[in-house]
This record gives structure tokens, C-alpha cells and sequence, in this order.
């Protein structure tokens, strides 16, 4: 099992942003089932942070697909790496607006994946730790 996690920074209008995530998650929803692609999407301040895990080559695949998608752009993998297990079996992909009036900052999201890699290992850890690691840290920054 193998789990990526990305930031990026949407293209689109402000005010298309609650369409195009219902439209993304929606297509994940369907599409995850079939792959065995699980995780979240999260959205804030026009960047895009997702969790997702399933088999490398089937990530592989996805990251292809999404570096095609014209609502994002500047993908960048702060986690590659193999873990034990899923997290989120029952998750073929949730998405979460985050926006309110502070900016995430993708370097600070950076600084905190490095904080967390630094005193966790993630493939003995999993994914939810992250995802509440990330959380955590995200509330305290912001």
C-alpha cells in the first residue's frame, strides 16, 4: 500500500470553487471505488491539500490523470511512501472547504510534513495520523 499526499493551487473562480469540488469528489467517489483509491481532499484559500493511498502503480496512474486537470496547477508531492495499511477503507474520497480569510501557505505546509516525518514514521503511523497531524497543525498555524 502506498499513500501520496500533494498540494496544488486551483484555477478556477472563487465563486465556481463549491461546484468544482462537488464535481471532483462526486467523479473520485465513482471512479476510487472501481481503482481501490482511497483518501481526502482538502481546500483552502485556492490551494488543494489530498491524502490518497491505494497501490503505487495505481497512484502512479492518478497523479497522471490529475497532472492533466486544468483546475489545478503547481502539484507538488510532500509525502511518497509506502505505509502498512489504509486509513480510509471507508473513504473513496471526502472533501473539505477550509476557506475562510487566512492564506495556507504551501511552504508551511512543507515546514509541518517535514515536522511530522521528523518525529513519526508515516508508514507505521498511517494516514489518519497525518490527516489529524495535519489538522492540528493547520488550526494552530492558521
Amino acid at each position: 500500500m502506498h499513500i501520496i499526499v500533494y498540494i496544488s493551487e486551483y484555477t478556477g473562480r472563487d465563486e465556481d470553487i463549491e461546484a468544482d469540488l462537488a464535481d471532483i469528489t462526486q467523479l473520485a467517489q465513482i471512479n476510487n471505488v472501481e481503482a481501490q483509491i482511497t483518501g481526502l481532499l482538502f481546500y483552502h484559500d485556492r490551494h488543494f491539500l489530498q491524502v490518497i493511498e491505494a497501490e503505487q502503480v495505481t497512484l502512479a496512474n492518478l497523479m497522471d490523470v490529475l497532472a492533466k486537470d486544468p483546475r489545478h496547477k503547481n502539484i507538488e508531492r510532500i509525502v511518497d511512501e509506502t505505509i502498512p495499511a489504509r486509513s480510509f477503507s471507508d473513504w473513496h474520497m471526502a472533501s473539505f472547504n477550509l476557506s475562510d480569510d487566512e492564506p495556507l501557505v504551501p511552504e508551511e505546509i512543507k515546514k509541518i510534513t517535514e515536522l511530522f516525518k521528523d518525529n513519526v514514521s508515516i508508514a507505521s503511523a498511517g494516514g489518519d495520523l497525518l490527516v489529524g497531524f495535519y489538522q492540528s497543525m493547520l488550526t494552530k498555524t492558521l
